[in-house]
């Protein structure tokens, strides 16, 4: 009789999904602020208590079945806010946001000559994820030391003779000075053995069926043959002679490790064919909230700036308009230094903290000749709506704390005209009538920019 795990999700102290893994369940590659506690039969994940400790998406389970392993999905749903479809608009805003600053990978094909791109099936962020790791892990294999049995004749040198062993094994003998010496001896001597994982090669094994499955990699022949190739090596590698179960994923090699992450990614990044309600990878909700917020003001940049040059920036943004000498950029979590360190430069303008480091999710910039104004938006992924008091706790730090860093820092004026929060939900428009901050409902089902936020943009747009 086939055993099996039963896998449960907890938050807030509810189980909110669990799912009957066939089999033995391999190490699950879980995110820091993801809990897990094995008992007999069964695996409990929970999040911890905090507000950016929310998950939900496709979590993969590697489970062994003889000499067989299967890949298993754990929907975990979002909390009641958004319904699965927005966390996977979300999700494929974060993969494009993430793809404008695509690097290539190592290897043999020219992974850089891609056009940054999305498809129905593949983010190549993952797919380019999953080649660098498998390319790490195959061209130096992890490996550990042990100790290994050898036998040698009686007169070679090398390792340390097993008596017992030997005598229990020794067929022929001679005779030395009135001692008894075997022909042959069993030595013990050090060497080392290429690490193998299970869950690593079913994962390696289920992303080249994947991958082989494909139509969107139609015309990237050398991309696919580079994939399963190398997906291929790894899954083969680690298939051990006998079934062995795998220790917990921190004890592995950081790149086995780093490999087992990102090609259960890879798996979650494919489209689901089929019926049923289609999800994205296990993924922080904030952290997708954020990305989502700021690849929206960014297409909404896009087409109210579309007769603008885009241009490269040097200053770090991660978009850049230019048109008849008035200057417009999108920054995307810029880290802010405390005051007396280097500035961060918004284009002309140089900007610390007096609150130490701090990191807005979006800074919109505008430039005039020797003029700029900058507006931030932070993203709140808040389950209910939010008051004042909410709105000033996030907005005065970027109103008080951010500063022109030009002067004598002992007394700067400020550097952010005005700030803008971005909750799901909303809530009050403002603090205060004359006030520079404002809180703007942006949630992924709506389908439009708050007029909140598109009052801010335009007074960006056309501040003089």
């Amino acid at each position: 009789m086939t055993s099996s795990t039963l896998v449960t999700y907890r938050r807030g102290g509810s189980v909110i999904a669990e799912l009957d893994v066939e089999g033995e369940l391999l190490p699950v590659p879980l995110p820091t602020d993801l809990r897990e506690r094995r008992s007999l039969g069964r695996v409990e994940i929970s999040e911890a208590t905090g507000p950016f400790t929310e998950f939900c998406g496709s979590l993969h389970l590697v489970s062994a079945i003889g000499a067989r392993l299967k890949v298993s999905e754990l929907l975990i749903p979002p909390p009641a806010v958004y319904g699965h479809t927005d966390i996977r608009a979300m999700w494929l805003a974060r993969a494009r946001l993430h793809e404008r600053r695509r690097a290539g990978a190592g290897g043999s094909y020219d992974w850089a000559s891609l056009q940054a791109r999305s498809s129905q099936e593949v983010m190549w962020k993952y797919m380019v994820s999953a080649q660098r790791s498998a390319h790490a892990l195959v061209s130096s294999w992890p490996s550990e030391s042990v100790r290994k049995t050898i036998v040698l004749a009686s007169d070679r040198p090398g390792g340390r003779i097993l008596v017992r062993q030997t005598q229990r094994t020794a067929r022929s003998a001679f005779r030395v000075g009135g001692r008894i010496v075997p022909n042959l001896t069993v030595r013990g001597v050090a060497g080392t053995e290429p690490m193998r994982f299970r869950g690593l090669g079913a994962a390696a094994a289920e992303l080249v069926s994947r991958v082989q499955a494909s139509a969107s990699l139609a015309g990237h022949d050398g991309l696919r043959d580079e994939l399963i190739a190398l997906l291929s090596e790894v899954s083969r590698r680690n298939f051990p002679d006998a079934p062995t179960s795998d220790p917990p994923i921190s004890t592995w090699p950081a790149r086995s490790a780093a490999a087992f992450w990102t090609f259960l990614a890879a798996i979650s990044a494919f489209e689901d064919v089929g019926t049923g309600e289609q999800s994205a990878p296990l993924s922080p909700l904030w952290e997708l909230y954020e990305a989502w917020v700021a690849e929206s003001l960014l297409s909404k940049l896009d087409l109210e700036l579309a007769g603008s040059t885009r241009v490269s920036a040097s200053d770090g943004a991660l978009a850049t308009w230019a048109q008849d000498g008035t200057e417009v950029a999108l920054y995307y979590q810029p880290r802010i230094p405390p005051i007396d360190s280097t500035p961060f430069q918004f284009g002309p303008e140089s900007v610390g903290s007096v609150l130490g480091e701090l990191i807005p999710d979006v800074v919109l910039r505008r430039t005039v000749h020797s003029r700029t104004v900058l507006v931030v938006v932070d993203a709140k992924n808040y389950g209910s709506t939010l008051d004042v008091s909410g709105l000033s706790d996030n907005a005065s730090k970027y109103l008080w704390g951010l500063r022109n860093a030009t002067g004598p820092w002992t007394d700067p004026p400020h550097a952010i005209g005005h700030a803008v929060v971005a909750a799901p939900l909303g809530g009050a428009a403002k603090a205060h009538p004359a006030g520079r901050a404002e809180i703007v409902r942006l949630h992924p089902s709506s389908g439009a920019i708050d007029s909140g936020l598109e009052q801010a943009l335009q007074q960006l747009l056309n501040a003089r």
